[in-house]
């Protein structure tokens, strides 16, 4: 009877569980569905960025790094924080070991690969961490 309510109560506990941390890993062509609360980082956004600012360069390359040069001072804060936030998820990619998009890291310590519907890989977790709960509560 203890037992099976311990495993009621773990169970109960699991399902009421909120993620701390979400993060979606993705590229600019595979859209995620993801909560305000998730940050989501696209993985191809330096290479977006350098494509925007060499666009139209001219062959010259003294004259392609004056303009490109202009570009960068004129996307002043606003490009830099880009640039910063887009190398955090480049470097939190290869932390966790993500080798594929789309991926759902929750609280820093579960993956979800290949769903594009963060709702899906939290309710993944909490499956997870019902099962994890229910195997720590038997003797």
């Amino acid at each position: 009877m203890v037992l099976t309510l311990a495993l009621c109560l773990g169970a109960a506990a699991a399902h009421a569980a909120e993620p701390q941390r979400i993060e979606v890993f993705t590229l600019s062509s595979i859209p995620v569905h993801a909560p305000a609360l998730a940050q989501v980082y696209q993985l191809d956004r330096l290479a977006q960025i350098e494509a925007t600012l060499s666009d139209g360069l001219p062959g010259d390359p003294e004259r392609a790094a004056a303009i490109a040069e202009q570009r960068i001072r004129a996307g002043g804060v606003q490009l830099q924080n880009a640039v910063l936030a887009a190398g955090v998820g480049v470097g939190l990619a290869l932390q966790y070991g993500i080798d594929r998009v789309p991926a759902t890291v929750i609280d820093q310590r579960y993956v979800d690969f290949g769903e594009t519907r963060t709702a899906v890989s939290i309710e993944r977790w909490r499956r997870r961490i019902a099962q994890d709960g229910q195997e720590r509560t038997r003797p």
